[in-house]
């Protein structure tokens, strides 16, 4: 995810922390002056939906 916002040139921060029990990381983008948690990993939106 770093590599594509930076080719995007996208402002970004990396995140690490913990969470149900495990290491986890997202990143935190900047759109338009406006800060995103962005999590490429667990950020589906309807995941009762298959």
């Amino acid at each position: 995810m770093n590599v594509l916002l930076e080719l995007a040139n996208v402002e970004s921060y990396y995140i690490t922390g913990l969470t149900n029990g495990g290491g986890h990381a997202w990143n935190i983008i900047v759109l338009n002056g406006v800060y995103y948690h962005l999590d490429a990993t667990w950020d589906d939106p309807a995941p009762d939906n298959p």
